[in-house]
């Protein structure tokens, strides 16, 4: 019996092709492993997350957004994977949590102990 993939909506994907951690270690992970399938990207624009999506080759039909709340309201997503720097983690965390959402986030997880709890 096969098990579905988790589906994951991935924030912080960057449209750049310059070195980043989610593009050298998280994407080929996510994208690759059949325990999970990309299926969104949120950037800080619906333009530069659809860039994202050409640049990586995720296919057409990868959902693109602009915001978080777009991101953790999209029924098609599991998981939500954190890549962005640390001090833009909480809401991001935050907002996905309460959308009942499971999430990745990078290392280290907030700026301080206080923030992490």
């Amino acid at each position: 019996m096969s098990k579905d993939p988790i589906k994951v909506g991935f924030v912080g994907l960057s449209s750049q092709p310059a070195w980043s951690w989610s593009v050298a270690a998280h994407l080929p992970y996510f994208a690759t492993t059949s325990n999970y399938k990309i299926v969104a990207l949120q950037n800080s624009s619906t333009e530069t997350a659809k860039k994202a999506a050409r640049i990586h080759n995720l296919g057409e039909d990868i959902a693109a957004y602009g915001d978080i709340q777009s991101t953790v309201s999209d029924p098609n997503t599991d998981l939500v994977a954190v890549c962005l720097k640390v001090p833009a983690h909480l809401p991001i965390i935050e907002a996905a949590l309460k959308a009942g959402k499971a999430v990745f986030s990078e290392w280290p997880l907030a700026r301080n102990v206080a923030e992490a709890e």
